[in-house]
């Protein structure tokens, strides 16, 4: 069984199979999920403005773009609609 991923756990939810057998069935719970989701996309945002500042402030040279962060500010952010 795989480790559920930390920012998952609220939305972790145990029910009781409905077919008659013995035994549990884990499922998250589709609002919580999507709730921390939502978190994970301003944080992914916020770290994607910071760089951008970072990078408008140091330029080209910036320690980000030497070691081979740059690639990030053309992330697409997978929560916003195109």
């Amino acid at each position: 069984m795989s480790k559920t991923p930390e920012p998952l756990v609220p939305a972790l939810r145990q029910y009781r199979s409905n077919d008659g057998s013995e035994g549990f069935i884990i499922a998250y719970d589709k609002e919580e999920a999507e709730k921390a989701l939502a978190r994970l996309a301003r944080y992914a945002d916020r770290l994607r403005e910071d760089l951008e500042e970072y990078h408008a402030q140091y330029g080209e040279d910036c320690i980000a773009k030497k070691y081979g962060m740059g690639w990030a500010l053309s992330l697409p952010n997978p929560m916003k609609e195109n």
